[in-house]
């Protein structure tokens, strides 16, 4: 594989990622407008992992 086609890869595969996150952000808008932000506040701040963590 020569080094151009590595480049248009790494370019192709740059730009579907920043594709996803922007559709994924979008997504997150949408949600936070339709569900409560009372539920959304305390589902993003509650601790994580307590029952794994030593």
């Amino acid at each position: 594989m020569n080094k151009l086609t590595l480049l248009t890869i790494v370019k192709i595969n740059w730009f579907n990622m920043l594709n996803l996150i922007f559709i994924l952000e979008y997504e997150i808008e949408k949600l936070w407008e339709e569900v409560d932000l009372g539920n959304c506040y305390l589902f993003f701040t509650r601790p994580r992992f307590t029952e794994t963590s030593i």
